[in-house]
């Protein structure tokens, strides 16, 4: 059940997407990348239950991945690396959520977090995007397990309001566009079996 499409992206008809607007002005480059790596390191901490690190890229300001960590290389490495970019534009985080199908705990690369100071036009945002339907439900996903994956991610986006300094900007899903919320979704969609 991979969603992950490569390093690309997820699809688009099953995403969800919380937006966040950074609480500081990065338009200094060198005050950005400690930013960058004082959030990435918060990150990592927040996540708990929730999802594992695939692999973090770092990329700069012609936008190819300039460098790339794992999580079998040491944290102190990856956050010195971000601190001594002064042109880094983002800092993407891969990761791999952690879900329930009700008989079973699955990782399911299908999720990425987003640091990004876009230059035109300028502006900056944290973005969380993730494969939905493991959250709001799918074909033959049991209600319980959903509602087991869904207090995961609710619990992860409230962690994402109260330990990054960030504030919420929006969210939005083609897959349940009417059901997405800033914590999540709303129950009772039909696609949730019983």
């Amino acid at each position: 059940m991979a969603m992950l499409i490569g390093p690309g992206g997820l699809h688009e008809d099953n995403c969800g997407t919380w937006d966040y607007t950074p609480n500081v002005d990065l338009q200094e480059p060198a005050y950005r990348a400690q930013w960058f790596a004082q959030q990435v390191d918060r990150l990592l901490v927040l996540l708990g239950d929730f999802a594992e690190v695939d692999f973090v890229e770092v990329h700069a300001a012609d936008s190819e991945v300039e460098w790339e960590w794992k999580p079998s290389e040491t944290l102190d490495g990856l956050l010195s690396e971000i601190r001594s970019k002064d042109q880094v534009l983002s800092v993407v985080v891969w990761l791999s959520l952690s879900l329930t199908t009700g008989e079973a705990e699955h990782l399911l690369s299908a999720g990425v977090v987003r640091f990004v100071v876009y230059e035109d036009p300028f502006g900056h945002e944290v973005s969380v995007r993730l494969d939905t339907h493991a959250y709001a439900g799918r074909p033959g996903l049991p209600a319980k397990a959903v509602q087991v994956n869904h207090a995961r991610l609710a619990a992860f986006l409230r962690r994402i309001e109260s330990g990054l300094d960030v504030r919420f900007n929006y969210c939005e899903s083609q897959a349940f566009p009417d059901r997405i919320h800033r914590l999540g979704y709303h129950p009772a969609h039909p696609l949730a079996a019983s």
